[in-house]
């Protein structure tokens, strides 16, 4: 879920990243020097759609922050 928003975000916003390795519960890619900063945001929100995904479908409807 969490490669598919990437995905989906990168082709969106015209970001120049690129997949590289997925490690247990870690992912990495590898971004163009001047996309850097917009592929951090469009991880941390990737993370952030899929935790809201998850907790709606197991009925859990207040977070942490």
């Amino acid at each position: 879920m969490l490669l598919v928003c990437m995905r989906w975000l990168c082709d969106e916003y015209d970001i120049n990243a690129r997949f590289v390795i997925s490690i247990h519960d870690e992912i990495r890619y590898l971004v163009a020097s001047e996309d850097r900063y917009r592929c951090a945001l469009a991880l941390a929100l990737s993370n952030m759609y899929v935790r809201a995904t998850i907790s709606q479908k197991l009925g859990i409807h207040q977070l942490p922050l």
